[in-house]
């Protein structure tokens, strides 16, 4: 049982409004918490969508040189990180958007 269930429970037994009001407050600070952990992340997601963009820039500027063996192969591996980043960056964006979804349906049912 959590902290949060074991005070339900004894707020619905003691029917008590200021023990209410203190899980009210502590919800809202732990949703608070959450959202700005969720902003930090957006944040730095965005950045490391601003990163591959100029990432990808420089791999095509690469491929438009005249290049040999090496430098070809590091190209490839370029684009073979770039891929897998973005990848990642896809995913962390859609967890995010779905934390986002969450939490407006939270908001909406706290709010009636």
């Amino acid at each position: 049982m959590t902290p949060m269930t074991g005070l339900a429970d004894l707020a619905i037994m003691a029917n008590s409004a200021s023990l209410r009001q203190m899980m009210r407050v502590m919800f809202e600070q732990d949703n608070e918490r959450d959202f700005k952990l969720v902003q930090e992340t957006h944040t730095m997601c965005q950045e490391l969508c601003d990163r591959i963009k100029q990432r990808a820039e420089v791999i095509k500027e690469l491929e438009n040189l005249t290049i040999i063996g090496l430098a070809r192969e590091s190209v490839k591996l370029l684009k073979e990180m770039q891929d897998a980043d973005l990848a990642k960056t896809r995913g962390m964006m859609k967890l995010i958007s779905q934390t986002q979804l969450r939490g407006s349906l939270l908001s909406q049912i706290k709010i009636r």
